[in-house]
């Protein structure tokens, strides 16, 4: 099968497009014929080796942590999950030293994947799986967000931003959010009650809020940055 691997640390030429084998599942295993994996700022950092403390110096290191597909087959002991459920979930990123979820296929824990909601795309599931999770983790349960607050998004138009957006104003929250001006409209769609230019706008000017990321606002409910769902 065909695998996008990091041969070693450096600038995007490290990564290469590799013939592998092709996994099989363990016990509490399932194996995932991929149909879509995102990039994430996860990767990038990974890849730049600005994380070696947790991907390691062993080569090659599959790159891509989240994916959506379907089952092809499960090892012993693993339930609820049979071939042809489509599904979406996550490696760990300690464990992808041959394949990551950029990969044809990918072996899993099962308490690694979920299955997929109906109704959406595998590649717009993908796209959700790294993000929504660390923003979910970060309003929902960190932070405990209730409807009424006012909440400051910082990188709004990121991946993680765009779903804490969404996140906030399903939540029945006052959403301001920061980024540059170009995505003021896209971030309106998305349900942001205020868009502030991040280039032009200073914490003297706007708040306070309930909950947000400078801590001249709330330092007791701050949103932490990138809360990794898979550390």
């Amino acid at each position: 099968m065909k695998a996008a691997q990091i041969t070693s640390y450096g600038a995007s030429d490290v990564l290469r497009v590799n013939d592998v084998d092709r996994p099989a599942p363990g016990a509490g295993e399932v194996l995932v014929s991929v149909e879509a994996s995102s990039v994430n700022g996860h990767d990038v950092i990974v890849r730049a080796g600005e994380l070696k403390m947790v991907s390691g110096r062993r080569f090659p290191i599959g790159a891509g942590l989240d994916f959506a597909g379907a089952v092809v087959a499960t090892g012993a002991d693993v339930e609820g999950y049979q071939a042809g459920d489509r599904v979406w979930g996550m490696v760990h990123p300690r464990q992808r030293h041959l394949t990551g979820g950029a990969a044809e296929y990918v072996v899993v824990p099962m308490d690694r994947i979920a299955h997929a909601p109906a109704g959406i795309s595998s590649v717009d599931a993908a796209s959700l799986v790294v993000a929504g999770a660390t923003a979910l983790i970060a309003l929902r349960d960190t932070v405990h967000l209730a409807s009424g607050e006012r909440v400051l998004v910082r990188g709004a138009a990121g991946g993680v931003g765009t779903a804490a957006v969404q996140l906030a104003h399903a939540l029945g929250c006052h959403v301001t959010a920061l980024a540059r001006d170009r995505h003021a409209n896209l971030l309106t769609d998305l349900g942001a009650d205020e868009v502030l230019d991040y280039g032009s706008t200073t914490s003297d000017g706007i708040g306070p809020f309930d909950v947000g990321s400078q801590p001249a606002h709330r330092p007791d409910r701050q949103v932490a940055p990138h809360p990794s769902p898979a550390a």
